[in-house]
């Protein structure tokens, strides 16, 4: 099986590679009997020079995913003192917490509208263009008007992930309390959903009729079923995390979804991309060594994805395109 995934890597990145199988133990029978066929096939071309591999990603799904043209962009330094708390603007302005400032930071040299009392552990932007966030310190939900002050939510929570739907509802976790909240349109908060061991990260289907919740302390992602009042049916552990062999804790936090419906999970191995039938379908490697946190995308054309690793945030332009806060938008019919 060692062996098998080796020639499969190699095939993929294009190198010009001959796979031989055979029936014998570790010992030098078989080798022996072909290693004229072997000498013949590694000079067969000679004098001719030995061309660069050219990768054969023909039909590979990931080669839709990555820009080959951009890697991993730091955009925000170290000792900023940053929570996980990310969040992007309709406009494509991504927003994150900072802690030691008490406000919210916006990546590059824009303006800063909101100023949170203390450090905001969640942050999502809605349709009414409003940024909703978690206030640990003064645990509290409150949305900040592009002009106006801050707009009472809910008061008397403690909050981690944070999601708005088009209509206004709000979902937020209890990681403490194991427990899913949500807050309807009229300001009325219910349990939608109790028993997670770590409930963190939230974020919605592209069309908004699923919600997903990350638990850093197991292998799954969970999702569940929207219904028209905003309580929750059909709870399923649903995506599988990869994860080290010794643990089936991912750590997995931050997550965000693409036009085509693929959640993407910040954990410990890295960013996790998965299909929607729960598939992991690749795992992109992180900027730094760093835990990661909080990610989504964001940029002019919704194409950067940003993610937050340790005290810094990097950027790194994909061919996948992020979904606008608020506005639900179909994705395509699952492939198989």
């Amino acid at each position: 099986l060692a062996n098998q995934s080796v020639n499969s890597a190699l095939e993929y990145m294009g190198y010009d590679v001959k796979f031989v199988t055979g029936d014998k133990d570790h010992d030098m029978d078989q080798g022996g009997a072909i290693l004229p066929d072997a000498l013949r096939w590694l000079w067969r071309d000679y004098p001719k020079p030995i061309t660069k591999p050219t990768p054969n990603h023909g039909g590979d799904p990931r080669t839709t995913i990555l820009d080959p043209g951009h890697e991993w962009e730091l955009v925000v330094p170290g000792g900023s003192q940053l929570t996980h708390a990310l969040t992007v603007s309709a406009q494509g302005d991504v927003y994150y917490s900072s802690g030691g400032q008490n406000s919210l930071g916006v990546v590059g040299d824009r303006h800063i509208p909101f100023h949170p009392e203390g450090a905001a552990s969640g942050l999502a932007f809605g349709a009414d263009g409003h940024a909703y966030a978690c206030e640990d310190a003064a645990k509290r939900i409150v949305a900040y008007p592009p002009v106006k002050g801050p707009r009472l939510i809910a008061k008397g929570v403690s909050c981690e992930g944070l999601v708005v739907t088009q209509g206004g509802g709000v979902y937020f976790t209890d990681p403490a309390g194991h427990r899913v909240w949500y807050i309807n349109g009229k300001g009325a908060r219910h349990i939608v959903y109790d028993g997670l061991a770590l409930p963190t990260g939230t974020a919605l289907s592209p069309d908004q009729s699923l919600l997903f919740v990350s638990d850093p302390t197991s292998r799954w992602v969970w999702s569940f079923q929207i219904k028209a009042d905003g309580s929750l049916t059909n709870a399923e552990p649903f995506y599988r995390l990869e994860t080290l062999d010794e643990s089936s804790a991912t750590g997995a936090t931050g997550m965000t979804v693409d036009t085509l419906g693929h959640l993407y999970v910040a954990t410990r191995l890295g960013i996790q991309i998965c299909d929607q039938p729960g598939r992991v379908l690749a795992i992109l490697n992180p900027p730094t060594s760093d835990a990661l946190a909080g990610i989504t995308f964001g940029g002019s054309d919704f194409q950067d994805l940003y993610v937050v690793a340790g005290d810094k945030i990097f950027k790194r332009h994909l061919l996948r395109k992020g979904v606008l806060p608020g506005v639900p938008e179909k994705p395509p019919v699952p492939h198989f």
